[in-house]
């Protein structure tokens, strides 16, 4: 809600009140934005800070600037990083700010970057790229399937108009990444929208141009170089999370503007506009669908998991758990995010983990079951009741990247039977609809 608000008002800022609506509509049309900021995983500041800094800098707000900097190095340094190369682009382009405020800035930034620098705890020798380069991981169907690089231009321009395309016709929803089922009329109605709005909106969009100038080179630059100076800077794609903003906020400014030739008619153009693009595209303004959220059943779960002795470890389905830490405050045994193979000694670990992981969901007797939780020191064992249906197992949804989707899947496969699937009310912590809770200390008993 925050994220939409400050949406809103950055493309009122920019363009009056409709430029706001139509930035906040762009903004839900895709589920990419949602995704990107939900759960409790690092990487959903990431977007709410660069939108606090963009905020700020439409308001021309050195103490707000200074806040979004100290926030992103705190809660996403590749944000910040981010934020420093638009600070100083837009510096140059608005020229709006006292020479004193932009030494306190930049004063500001560099003791963060430095303390952030200091207090860093390094997880660990990178993976060469070489190394990378032999391992499966890295190529599609793998965690992180960055290899071979894809076409920049397909890339950049991907994420550019991600936020007029609809997750429904376009995979990872992204034009750079569509496959099959692709809706031409969505793809021409929204290229067309957007040609629209840079025609009709070219006078507001050059007198902004302070803006859209450094947010779209702020994320472009930092993507090149992040391909050029490869796993030294993260992935690549990820300095292009800001990039979709520039979309969302040039088709609402551009709309706004030629909406002002028409007065008397704004209503009913921008209800045209609405219902016409949500037809073509498929529009469908609803929130992300994924292990992500902290409402209804999901959230009773975490509360019910906060409730766990501070020191338990909970292993499980590596979903659901990525956001146990921030929600439940509880340590997990292994995660999705967790298992990110960027770092050679870390991932070694962390390759066993998911292994020990899938043998534990998998374990075909009390005994195994026992045998790994204790090997383990794990507490409580959360699980998604679809992992434990056979025909889903096999097929390697509980951990679907290769090379360890195939240990997964043997696992499933071997056993005769799960013995968590078969588990004594007695010994449940909590269940609910999806999914249930073992009490690893009870079945000791």
């Amino acid at each position: 809600m925050v994220s939409i608000a400050l949406v809103y008002h950055i493309g009122k800022k920019l363009g009056g009140v409709i430029s706001g609506a139509l930035s906040c509509i762009i903004f839900l049309h895709n589920p990419f934005f949602l995704n990107r900021m939900a759960g409790g995983l690092p990487r959903a500041f990431y977007l709410p800070v660069v939108l606090l800094l963009l905020y700020s800098a439409v308001k021309h707000s050195a103490s707000g600037i200074c806040i979004s900097m100290i926030l992103s190095a705190l809660f996403y340094p590749l944000s910040f990083l981010f934020n420093c190369i638009f600070v100083g682009l837009y510096f140059f382009w608005a020229k709006f700010l006292q020479r004193k405020k932009i030494a306190v800035i930049i004063l500001i930034g560099f003791i963060t970057a430095v303390s952030l620098a200091a207090f860093e705890k390094k997880p660990g020798k990178l993976i060469p790229l070489e190394e990378a380069k032999k391992m499966e991981e890295f190529y599609k169907e793998g965690r992180i399937p960055v290899l071979p690089m894809k076409n920049p231009f397909k890339e950049i321009s991907g994420y550019f108009f991600s936020p007029l395309f609809n997750v429904s016709w376009s995979k990872n929803y992204e034009i750079g990444y569509q496959e099959k089922n692709t809706n031409i009329y969505g793809i021409a109605t929204s290229l067309f929208l957007f040609l629209f709005c840079v025609i009709c909106g070219m006078r507001t969009l050059k007198e902004r141009k302070y803006f859209f100038v450094p947010l779209f080179f702020s994320s472009v630059v930092l993507y090149l170089l992040a391909r050029i100076f490869f796993f030294k800077m993260y992935y690549p794609y990820r300095y292009l999370y800001p990039l979709p903003f520039v979309c969302v906020f040039i088709v609402g400014a551009g709309y706004s503007h030629f909406l002002k030739k028409f007065s008397h008619k704004r209503i009913l153009f921008s209800i045209i506009l609405l219902l016409g693009f949500i037809l073509l595209t498929g529009t469908r303004i609803v929130p992300y669908n994924g292990f992500m959220h902290f409402t209804g059943e999901w959230k009773k779960l975490f509360i019910a998991l906060e409730n766990t002795p501070e020191n338990s470890i909970i292993a499980g389905n590596i979903y659901i758990l990525d956001n146990i830490p921030l929600f439940s405050k509880r340590s997990v045994f292994i995660s999705d995010e967790m298992s990110i193979p960027f770092f050679t000694d870390t991932y070694k670990d962390r390759k066993k983990r998911l292994i020990e992981n899938a043998k534990l969901m998998y374990s075909p007797t009390k005994k195994k079951f026992l045998e790994l939780c204790k090997k383990n020191n794990i507490d409580y064992v959360l699980v998604y009741k679809p992992d434990l249906v056979r025909s889903y197992a096999t097929k390697g949804i509980f951990y679907p990247y290769k090379p360890l989707k195939d240990i997964a899947i043997k696992a499933a496969e071997n056993a005769k039977q799960y013995y968590l699937a078969n588990i004594s009310e007695y010994t449940v912590f909590f269940e609910s609809k999806s999914f249930f809770v073992v009490d690893v200390k009870k079945i000791e008993r």
